[in-house]
C-alpha cells in the first residue's frame, strides 16, 4: 500500500501506479480500487498542498487551518466560534483550540456578544491582520505553482466539482 504522504513520483492514473522510484520499493504500486476513488486523490492533493504550504507560506509559522480561520474572520468580523467551526467543518473542542492557540499569540481576540451572552465574537487584532496580510500573497503565489498543469477553466471547474461534493 502506498503511503499517505507519499511525494516521491506522479500517479500515473491511466496505468492505476504510482512511481515510487526514489524508494527500495518496486518502481510501481498498483493502486489497485483506489485508482478510482475520488477520497484517495482528495486526500493525495491535501497531503501536497498542506505540505508546500508550511514549507513556502508560512514556513512552519502558521498551520493552513489557521490561516483560514483568520482569513474568515477577517471577512466576516464578529463570526462566532460556533460558526467558524461549521464553515471549517471542525467540531467545538478542536476549534476552541486552534482559536485558543491563535489568541494566546495575539492574533484573534474573543469579545462576549452584546446580543447574546452565551456567544463569542471573533475579531482579529492588529498583529492578526498583518500576519493575514504577509501570508495572503504567499498563498496567492502557492495557489498559481498548484495549478500550473491546469488552464483557469479547469481549475473554477475543479472547484465547483469539489464544492458539489462537501456542499
Amino acid at each position: 500500500m502506498l503511503e499517505p504522504g507519499l511525494t516521491s513520483g506522479a500517479v500515473a492514473l491511466m496505468a492505476n501506479t504510482v512511481d515510487i522510484s526514489s524508494g527500495a520499493e518496486p518502481d510501481s504500486l498498483d493502486l489497485d480500487i483506489l485508482a478510482n476513488l475520488i477520497g484517495y486523490h482528495i486526500h493525495r492533493a491535501q497531503v501536497r498542498v498542506y505540505r508546500d504550504f508550511l514549507k513556502n507560506v508560512s514556513t512552519g509559522q502558521i498551520t493552513p487551518a489557521q490561516y483560514t480561520a483568520l482569513t474568515l474572520i477577517h471577512a466576516n468580523p464578529g463570526l462566532s466560534q460556533t460558526a467558524l467551526g461549521k464553515v471549517m467543518e471542525t467540531d467545538k473542542a478542536p476549534i476552541m483550540g486552534l482559536i485558543d492557540r491563535l489568541q494566546d499569540r495575539g492574533l484573534v481576540q474573543r469579545k462576549r456578544s452584546t446580543r447574546d451572552r452565551r456567544r463569542h465574537e471573533l475579531y482579529l487584532t492588529k498583529l492578526g491582520e498583518r500576519t493575514l496580510h504577509k501570508l495572503d500573497d504567499n498563498v496567492i503565489d502557492q495557489d498559481r505553482r498548484l495549478c500550473t498543469n491546469i488552464s483557469r477553466s479547469e481549475k473554477k471547474k475543479l472547484i465547483e466539482l469539489l464544492r458539489r461534493i462537501y456542499g
